[in-house]
């Protein structure tokens, strides 16, 4: 289902995309958001990257820290995409999240991310409801749902798909996927996701 704003739309513009912890967003070319999480990779939706019926999406290049037209560090041209065969094959929201590997480094540096244990926490990202290339944030309260989900009243739009769910200290905690009228969630950052992410990466560093 589309992502939605809730009741008011409480979203700020963020104006200075290479500010921390800003700088680790980045816009991908099929319309989602992803945060680097190594200086190859990025962490975004599993749907960013895959139909969940068997399909890999191709456009698939990475511009971090756009901000419009502008484009501090370039696009970045990808390698692969990986995702859990549960959202590849059978599209299971559970299992919805993936890596990127980039042709060569954002531009080096990465964002912290690890296990959630809650807090508030912020979505930034591209929605496409808001001019283009432009990049948006809110915070607020998340809560679990379930072992694998988080929720919260957050608003968000298509295009923020794959956006980090990060704490305060800008830690990434979880992906940003779906949505509904009440509520809006993502693929929790378990000790099981993180571990998977962290062999991705080492299978996976080119």
């Amino acid at each position: 289902m589309p992502r939605v704003v809730i009741d008011a739309d409480d979203r700020v513009q963020v104006t200075n995309t290479v500010s921390n912890p800003y700088w680790y967003y980045g816009r991908i070319g099929i319309g989602c958001t992803g945060t680097v999480i190594s200086p190859k990779h990025v962490l975004t939706a599993g749907h960013c990257v895959s139909n969940g019926a068997g399909t890999w999406y191709s456009s698939l290049n990475f511009t971090v820290g756009q901000n419009g037209s502008y484009e501090p560090w370039g696009t970045q041209a990808w390698t692969r995409a990986v995702t859990t065969s549960a959202w590849h094959s059978s599209g299971d929201r559970n299992y919805d999240y993936a890596l990127i590997v980039l042709a060569a480094p954002a531009h080096g540096g990465n964002s912290g991310w690890g296990v959630y244990s809650g807090g508030t926490h912020s979505v930034s990202g591209y929605p496409g409801d808001k001019p283009f290339g432009t990049m948006w944030t809110n915070s607020g309260g998340v809560w679990a749902s379930g072992s694998n989900r988080l929720c919260y009243t957050l608003d968000t739009a298509g295009g923020q798909s794959g956006s980090g769910i990060t704490d305060t200290s800008g830690y990434v905690r979880g992906v940003h996927t779906t949505g509904s009228s009440s509520q809006n969630c993502g693929t929790r950052m378990t000790s099981t996701v993180y571990n998977t992410l962290q062999d991705w990466i080492t299978t996976y560093p080119n």
